[in-house]
């Protein structure tokens, strides 16, 4: 629900107000019968307060809280039901002067997390060459307090017609999502089982985890720089970024499988399974590292006659750990090209999509071969009393090239799908 009040008075030009409710289910379906179920309720509400000109500044003060309850039941529930809260309050500004426009921008949060306890294996020390002593027990999480603070600032500058120049510096902190913090259990929708950041990892002949509390919000300090031809025939926009994390949180391949933390040997030959049915899956940790992201943005486009419009883009993003090495599922250097014809109620448009290999990988990771992608779309828009609405035919990956996707956990598994045709209608109301 969304509502705009205009107001005058001395301080406020306006009032606008979001309110969200979000209640989302699923169940999956394994051999007939229902498995794990997924509930997500979420409660949004947003109040931003429009502040009348001061001294040339023009901006917003925002109040904003959120709530949500995420629930996964089941015997692949990956990660404990939890309760995260959220309340922030953010000032916005800016100023044109001359040929600049300046721009400033704080924001402070406060964020609670509070998770159901899991069972755990208590591991005793004293026994290692013998395979330890294990107990089980109920593990009650402690509610984890983050207070984020973000700052930013930038500049645009409109140094000649119809070109300006950019630059935005800011420092933020972002506090963990409940996933990368209590999560301990197989997630079939990346192939692995995910292990929390509030987890220590002790690889030994016994390998296990203990708990512990002293995770940290993610701090980075970040620039961005833009050039931009914004009018006339051609137009293209260039970005540099270069972001520098402290506490970054990433989820770490231990080589370990879920039957080395799961199955014990405890002296009679047999391992204990704890009633998990599903097959070995890799070992994921969500681990906090010191880390630096650079990269380039670039986007043209081209008005080559009435009808014809000709697209061109490119991006490319590196991500390093500080220390040394790649971080992992870093996408590819990419390039397209979008040709579209418009006329009359009809658009026809082919892309082409070049990704190039990624050998830049991190340890346990392997290289993604390079690919293309051809898509095609023709549709006609109705006029009259069906204005609004489509028909098209589309058709993906005309080449059938295989195409794996270097960002996901299971490239290896499931490549993106061959040639296919899509024909539909779409409607605006």
């Amino acid at each position: 629900m969304i509502s705009e009040l205009a107001i005058d008075n001395a301080w406020l030009s306006g009032l606008n107000t979001r309110l969200g409710y979000t209640d989302y289910e699923h169940t999956e379906i394994e051999n007939g019968e229902a498995g794990t179920t997924f509930s997500n309720e979420t409660i949004q509400a947003r109040v931003d307060l429009l502040l009348q000109d001061m001294a040339g500044w023009r901006g917003a003060l925002s109040l904003e809280a959120e709530t949500t309850d995420f629930a996964a039941t089941g015997e692949e529930a990956f990660t404990p039901p939890s309760t995260t809260d959220s309340f922030a309050v953010a000032l916005m500004g800016e100023k044109h002067l001359g040929d600049f426009l300046w721009q400033l921008g704080a924001r402070v949060e406060r964020v609670t997390i509070d998770a159901d306890p899991i069972e755990w294996e208590e591991h005793h020390h004293g026994e290692e060459e013998e395979g330890g002593d294990h107990e089980h027990s109920l593990l009650h999480f402690d509610e984890m307090e983050f207070t984020p603070l973000s700052l930013s600032a930038g500049m645009v500058w409109d140094f000649a017609e119809q070109y300006n120049a950019g630059i935005s510096l800011s420092h933020a902190q972002r506090a963990p999502s409940a996933a990368e913090l209590f999560s301990f259990g197989p997630h079939i929708g990346s192939g692995a089982f995910e292990v929390g950041a509030l987890f220590f990892l002790h690889a030994s002949d016994d390998p296990h985890f203990h708990y512990i509390d002293n995770v940290e919000e993610e701090v980075s300090n970040n620039i961005d720089l833009t050039l931009r031809k914004h009018s006339g025939d051609i137009g293209w926009v260039v970005n540099l970024f270069y972001n520098q994390i402290d506490d970054y949180y990433y989820e770490r391949n231990t080589g370990l499988d879920s039957e080395d933390i799961l199955g014990h040997d405890h002296g009679d030959g047999e391992a204990e399974e704890h009633g998990h049915d599903h097959r070995a899956l890799p070992v994921y940790v969500f681990e906090q590292v010191d880390a630096t992201f650079y990269g380039l943005e670039t986007q043209l486009g081209w008005q080559i006659a009435a009808p014809f419009t000709l697209n061109l883009w490119g991006d490319s993003v590196r991500g390093k750990l500080d220390e040394g090495g790649n971080l992992p599922r870093i996408p590819p250097v990419r390039i397209g090209t979008e040709l579209i014809y418009q006329s009359k109620g009809w658009e026809v448009e082919l892309a082409v999509a070049h990704h190039f290999e990624q050998d830049e990988v991190a340890d346990l990771e392997t290289t993604t071969d390079a690919y293309t992608l051809v898509d095609a779309e023709l549709a006609y828009t109705f006029s009259g009393d069906l204005g609004g609405m489509t028909v098209y035919l589309k058709g993906m990956n005309l080449t059938d090239e295989e195409a794996r996707v270097h960002t996901s956990f299971l490239k290896d598994q499931a490549p993106l799908p061959g040639r296919g045709f899509r024909f539909g209608l779409r409607g605006t109301f």
